[in-house]
């Protein structure tokens, strides 16, 4: 009664402090709360495994500029792997948008670069395109680099445009693994003998020996199995590769 307590009647409860947060721990947690959620699922996306292509990519990448600096500059060795890769992310860009996540690119020395696919389009265009799309990346690159040369005069950059368009001439073959088997799938019985015609009038006219392999190719492509209906524009393009490719060589 008043104001006084009696002296059997308890205390009245008190809470005992918690423990103190660290300073530290503190700062990360307002820190934190001022992220946007999408900032927060950046952070939380960043997994060990979200990390495996930089590391498979980007080290084959430094073994193989390390193995070529042994041949030749180390600028050289670097336009090489940089070229390979810019070919490679033609491929990735249009794998993307049919909708195949393809596996990491990985350099293989004195072989070029690859990335495996689990599936690839059943579309005989859709796969012909892809294809293009590497030697396409890559025939700018190597023109990049004679543009290059004509500017500053510089040799590396000439050497570097010769060998990446002898790259993808030698890929754009019609044979085994290489982007022009893929790119002459499309082809119809007329487009595969049309091909074969043009470019070896091409060869001979502009005495352009390094196109002997192609033409052999492309004649040897005209006697297999050819789809019922060729798309033409696929041989445009690809024939407009080769003259563009054989303009940096030749």
């Amino acid at each position: 009664m008043g104001g006084v307590r009696h002296p059997f009647e308890p205390a009245p409860y008190a809470a005992a402090p918690g423990p103190r947060l660290p300073a530290l721990q503190v700062d990360a947690l307002n820190v934190a709360s001022a992220l946007s959620e999408h900032e927060q699922s950046l952070i939380r996306g960043l997994r060990p495994e979200a990390f495996v292509p930089l590391v498979v990519t980007g080290g084959s990448a430094l073994f193989s500029i390390a193995l070529y600096s042994g041949l030749w500059s180390m600028p050289i060795a670097c336009g090489l792997v940089l070229g390979m890769w810019v070919h490679e992310l033609g491929h990735r860009v249009l794998l993307r948008r049919y909708g195949f996540e393809p596996s990491p690119i990985v350099f293989v020395p004195f072989v070029g670069a690859v990335q495996r696919m689990s599936s690839q389009p059943a579309d005989p265009v859709a796969v012909a395109s892809v294809a293009l799309a590497g030697p396409a990346c890559g025939l700018v690159f190597a023109a990049g680099c004679t543009l290059g040369h004509a500017a500053t005069g510089h040799p590396d950059l000439r050497l570097l445009g010769i060998a990446l368009a002898l790259l993808g001439l030698l890929d754009m073959l019609p044979l085994g693994p290489l982007d022009g088997r893929r790119i002459v799938g499309a082809f119809g019985r007329r487009e595969r003998i049309a091909s074969a015609v043009i470019t070896t009038v091409l060869a001979l006219l502009l005495q352009a020996w390094v196109l002997a392999p192609v033409c052999a190719g492309l004649v040897w492509s005209a006697t297999r199995p050819a789809p019922a209906r060729g798309h033409a524009w696929v041989a445009a393009a690809y024939l407009s590769l080769l003259c563009a490719t054989l303009l940096l060589v030749h």
